[in-house]
């Protein structure tokens, strides 16, 4: 369960005064700013962790190769009065702009991953990326393992992202240059759920 303080919207100033205050005084925790309001999100779940775990799998060859570097606790700079996320997974490549030594800008990103939690549906399903586009963030993918889903979000623009591919998890997702790779979902399905022993 997350615990959410809201700041008014019509003050973007102030609000990221407070996200960086908060940041100071909940060090170890993950704090975002989303539409205004000010998140301080619980530990991931066991679920969320494997998955992230997984992908990471998924995309070592290729990260390894480019040189690229992963990020899990990395805060996306967004513009000066907007808000600041904090997504599951973020690769960069060598020596992305940064906004001082924790916030990476959108646009030098390869891929943004965020996978849905149950409490904050909204905010990973729309929120997320629509700001991500704005930022022109390349890549967002959207994992929803409620849904059983994985969402490829590319072509940034002001109004969002123009290109949506969703598919089941168990099908395939083909990441763009400068991936050119395909990533195989099957390791995602039932990835983070608890495994029980069997009786007797």
């Amino acid at each position: 369960m997350s615990t959410t303080h809201r700041s008014p919207s019509t003050d973007r100033g102030r609000a990221v005064t407070m996200w960086d205050r908060a940041r100071s005084l909940l060090p170890g925790h993950r704090v975002e700013l989303i539409d205004g309001r000010i998140v301080v999100n619980d530990a991931p779940t066991r679920r969320q962790t494997e998955l992230v775990a997984t992908l990471l799998k998924l995309l070592a060859d290729k990260v390894v190769e480019q040189g690229w570097t992963v990020h899990t606790d990395i805060t996306v700079f967004l513009g000066a009065r907007a808000d600041r996320y904090v997504p599951d997974l973020v690769v960069v490549p060598r020596g992305p702009r940064m906004r001082g030594a924790g916030e990476v800008h959108g646009e030098d990103t390869h891929l943004v991953v965020d996978v849905v939690a149950a409490c904050s549906v909204h905010d990973d399903r729309v929120t997320k990326p629509r700001e991500h586009a704005r930022a022109g963030a390349p890549l967002h993918l959207v994992v929803d393992p409620e849904a059983g889903t994985a969402t490829l979000h590319s072509l940034p623009a002001d109004e969002g992202y123009r290109r949506h591919v969703r598919a089941d998890l168990g099908t395939p997702v083909q990441l763009p240059e400068p991936w050119a790779l395909t990533l195989d979902t099957r390791s995602l399905i039932g990835s983070g759920e608890p495994k029980t022993d069997s009786p007797g």
